[in-house]
């Protein structure tokens, strides 16, 4: 892999029009304005979109030229575009983040510290534990949910997380790659999945509070979702994980703007 950054950000959307473009509006002026990371990419993955998200995405990417956007059709859900970016990724350090930016953006520095001392491999940003901030509470259904699913990780998996479906991780960058060259999971449940996988690769994994607030347009269906991510518990308990994967090559269907050879 050659022009490696400091850090890489995927952000998967599906119909985010509305909000994009704000969101990276921030993330440009937050890289500008830090001086942690001296090089880094953006790479927005155009889920099956069918209202303007590419389009203005591609406006921005005319004045933030660390920027790209990997577009696709049709609709192959959430993990299915957070394994396409990244795959596609070059930094030392991978985060991956809601469109809705729930988090702020200086929690990636809280993130940082423990990849950068070397002292975890991975970092979930979690709603659950001490130092959390919910400005902005779910509501009680979608809270239950959570738990639910908390409780049911923990029983079916062994998994000792209190938080697997906070959408602000950060990754040491091969770790990122080597864990998403290896899951399969399409869906809303692709979180526990790479879970599973790095403590069954044996990474090092860390759980940190951070500051998030919901956002009243979420995709996410809760009934449908969970129902998806209890299944996939049970499969990944009943089944063995392979434990050999290759990063393969990108589907002839997705599209990259601006264009690069990535594979």
């Amino acid at each position: 892999m050659t022009d490696q950054k400091d850090i890489s950000i995927v952000i998967p959307a599906y119909n985010e029009a509305e909000k994009i473009g704000v969101t990276l509006r921030e993330i440009q002026e937050f890289l500008c304005r830090q001086t942690r990371w001296q090089t880094y990419e953006v790479i927005v993955v155009a889920d099956g979109c069918t209202d303007h998200t590419v389009v203005i995405v591609k406006e921005r990417c005319r004045i933030f030229p660390e920027l790209r956007i990997v577009s696709y059709q049709p609709n192959r859900g959430k993990g299915f575009a957070v394994k396409t970016g990244i795959n596609m990724t070059s930094g030392r350090m991978v985060a991956f983040m809601d469109a809705d930016l729930s988090t702020p953006l200086t929690e990636l520095f809280k993130l940082a510290v423990p990849i950068e001392n070397r002292t975890a491999d991975m970092v979930i940003g979690s709603r659950r534990v001490p130092g959390s901030n919910i400005t902005v509470r779910q509501p009680w259904h979608r809270r239950v949910m959570g738990y639910c699913l908390s409780f049911f990780s923990h029983f079916v998996i062994g998994m000792a997380f209190y938080d697997t479906q906070c959408g602000f991780k950060l990754f040491d960058g091969s770790v990122a790659r080597d864990l998403f060259a290896r899951g399969n999971c399409p869906h809303f449940g692709f979180d526990l999945e790479i879970l599973f996988i790095s403590i069954r690769r044996g990474y090092r994994i860390m759980e940190i509070g951070v500051t998030w607030h919901n956002d009243t347009a979420s995709s996410v269906r809760p009934i449908k979702d969970s129902v998806r991510v209890l299944t996939l518990a049970c499969k990944l308990r009943l089944s063995p994980l392979p434990l050999t994967g290759k990063i393969k090559s990108i589907d002839r269907s997705v599209i990259i703007y601006p264009e690069k050879n990535y594979v």
